[in-house]
């Protein structure tokens, strides 16, 4: 047998999966972490790099006890994460911060940074706005820590760190070194000039490899610590939506991948990088060499699905598969926006100028017991609501992209845990008028760590190739998307008016 294995840090914790190329199933555990706040400032969030690496090699031994894989067999590593999420280290390699991506002490130095290298860090980087970048955070360690400060010597994002925890090896790739606000993504290398602007030229950026690039091989200390062989090939993964885009196959221009979770990034593939002019949504490199991406976000998408579960369940006292079932019967037994009734409990069309913008969550519907009232409102809208709310959210991330870019989406591929909804899915085809490839493995990125990591064991020749022999997919197609026309306008009216409540 032959494995490859992969390691997902996301904001809730390590995901590790194992996959067997030869009978092509796949294996998962997770470990869930927490980050440390700070009293004095809630704006500050941290996470203990040692703790985090404990369980992350903790998820790589119970997968091997869940499977009872031999070791010996696994034959690559590959790992993603979250962006925007940074850790410091010092000349020693030792870590000095650690930072999620919810870290957001850098709201004090976001202007200093606007000021100083003004609009073309945007269209330089295609990230904005500054506050939640590497150079804002390090800003603040200067002005507010600097005896710390002085130690720093080099910058990782997370996955970086997982890499170097991995092999010893300082290394990154550009679709994660793209959410450092640092890397020129038309030429994919550092723009070292901006931390010399700020007198931060001390400090060392790590090499840049490719996705699919063997970087180092597995550390003795490590492999003891995951109960693996030493000096396995450690492959380089990348971040988490592009590596998602891998498993949604989302390779040529105008293939869109929504990658349905805690959040909802809206990925659409291009062959070369388009900015928005009004500074609205984000611009990446994708892992692929010759392609970009340009990014909207529906923001918090799934965690309002979740929270309806969590209540549904405090009230049924069933455990959550149960209650998902009983869900998913509820929202297919009504129609809530053919019925009036509208859900806006968070999901977002991006635009990174109003980030600041806090809408109350309403659900919207006609007075359920009014002699005139022709719909008879039951949970069931109240669920289904929520998954309608997000599909208008995409649907109307997907035109601002299209707007932007001046091109059609053509291919839409989703992954993510939202997928578990069969309703869900046939609500996001009829809301979007168009057909969608659903990916087997709801966990994307995990997969996509998967397709790089046999990419760098030498079974495929490239990341295109190894994704279309890997990926399997079913293909939904639109059965009413008239019927919601008429509900994505409403719905977009009491988006704008809810702001002013």
């Amino acid at each position: 047998m032959s494995y490859i294995l992969s390691i997902d840090a996301g904001g809730g914790g390590c995901k590790c999966m194992l996959f067997d190329l030869e009978s092509k199933k796949h294996f998962s555990t997770f470990e869930d972490w927490s980050f440390i706040s700070s009293k004095e400032d809630p704006l500050l969030k941290e996470f203990d790099p040692d703790e985090f690496f404990r369980k992350i090699c903790r998820a790589v031994r119970n997968i091997l006890g869940k499977t009872r894989a031999d070791p010996k067999d696994i034959i690559a590593i590959s790992s993603s994460s979250m962006r925007q999420s940074y850790v410091f280290l010092d000349e020693h390699g030792r870590e000095i911060y650690a930072g999620p991506n919810i870290d957001a002490r850098g709201v004090y130095y976001g202007d200093l940074i606007e000021e100083r290298l003004g609009e073309d860090i945007y269209k330089i980087t295609g990230q904005w706005p500054p506050l939640i970048y590497t150079l804002a955070r390090l800003l603040w360690f200067r002005e507010e820590t600097p005896e710390k400060f002085k130690k720093i010597r080099y910058v990782l994002t997370t996955n970086d760190w997982i890499i170097y925890r991995l092999s010893g090896e300082m290394v990154t790739e550009p679709s994660i070194s793209s959410a450092t606000q640092l890397l020129d993504i038309r030429k994919r290398t550092w723009r070292e000039d901006f931390l010399e602007e700020f007198g931060m030229d001390h400090l060392e950026l790590p090499v840049i490899k490719k996705t699919g690039e063997v970087v180092g091989s597995l550390k003795e200390e490590t492999a003891r610590k995951m109960n693996l062989k030493e000096n396995i090939p450690v492959v380089m993964g990348g971040a988490d939506s592009q590596m998602a885009m891998l498993s949604c196959l989302s390779f040529d221009e105008g293939d869109t991948s929504i990658i349905a979770g805690t959040s909802t990034p809206v990925m659409l593939t291009f062959s070369k990088p388009v900015i928005d002019q009004e500074r609205r949504i984000w611009t990446s490199c994708h892992v692929l060499e010759d392609r970009w991406v340009l990014e909207a976000n529906a923001q918090i998408t799934g965690l309002n699905y979740e929270w309806m579960k969590d209540m549904i369940k405090e009230a049924a006292g069933k455990e959550d598969e149960e209650i998902y079932e009983i869900m998913e019967k509820l929202a297919g037994s009504v129609r809530s926006a053919h019925d009036g009734f509208f859900a806006s409990l968070g999901p977002e069309i991006m635009d990174l100028n109003r980030i600041s913008t806090l809408r109350p969550g309403i659900f919207l519907f006609p007075q359920p017991n009014h002699p005139a009232s022709t719909a008879r409102i039951r949970l069931g809208h109240f669920v289904r609501g929520i998954l309608e709310n997000i599909s208008f959210a995409l649907r109307a991330n997907i035109d601002l992209l299209e707007e932007i870019s001046g091109e059609k989406v053509k291919k839409v591929g989703v992954t993510g845990g939202l997928t578990r909804s069969n309703v869900w899915l046939e609500i996001l085809s009829d809301v979007l008028g168009r057909g969608l490839m659903v990916t087997d493995v709801r966990d994307g990125t995990a997969f996509g760590c998967i397709i790089s990591g046999a990419v760098g064991a030498g079974m495929y020749r490239n990341l295109r190739g190894a994704a279309e022999d890997l990926v399997t997919v079913k293909n939904i197609e639109p059965r009413d998307s008239k019927a919601y026309e008429e509900g994505f306008e409403r719905w977009k009216e009491i988006y704008e008016k809810i702001v002013d409540l």
